[in-house]
């Protein structure tokens, strides 16, 4: 009940619909590269991947997933994914993402902080949701337990809020 307060968005969805739809071995050749091997082997980094409209960026992206996936099989490491998407941008706000990455990263986790159990008790109260600065606490926390392990985002672009979800991610580096 706590994981399904923290985000109305579910990108699992839209990633088994994206899966289902790719053709076998698609993105092989990107899985196979070397920078991909590279983003896999380093503690922190970003993969930027560019592309005109079309192109296949968001399929690639669903492979990468489906790939992270099935590589991690241990609860100490964690991925975590958004697909933004323009038409969504009412419901696909900071607080809203900031949710949903710390939705999947306890779901894989199979554990819910004390913390974020008090949170939702102060919340459920008055039918009111985490502000983006509770939940940055939060999965800023759970990040610090090494939690996090790989996190991708479709169409950052799209997004009506790229900046403070740039920002955002920016301070769960730190």
């Amino acid at each position: 009940m706590i994981l399904k307060w923290l985000s109305p968005l579910n990108f699992r969805a839209q990633q088994m619909d994206l899966s289902a739809k790719c053709q076998e071995g698609s993105g092989q050749w990107f899985l196979e590269s070397e920078k991909f091997r590279a983003w896999m082997g380093s503690p922190v980094a970003v993969l930027h991947c560019l592309g005109i409209p079309g192109a296949g960026k968001t399929y690639l992206a669903s492979r990468i997933i489906k790939h992270l996936d099935n590589e991690l099989q241990e609860d100490s490491q964690v991925i975590a994914y958004i697909y933004c998407n323009y038409q969504d941008s009412a419901t696909q706000t900071p607080p809203n993402i900031l949710g949903s990455i710390l939705e999947q990263i306890l779901r894989r986790r199979r554990t819910i902080p004390t913390d974020l159990e008090t949170l939702h008790e102060k919340h459920s109260g008055n039918g009111t949701r985490p502000s983006t600065e509770e939940l940055k606490t939060i999965v800023h926390n759970v990040c610090d337990q090494g939690a996090l392990g790989f996190l991708v985002i479709d169409a950052l672009d799209e997004s009506q809020d790229a900046s403070i979800i740039i920002d955002m991610l920016n301070d769960l580096q730190r």
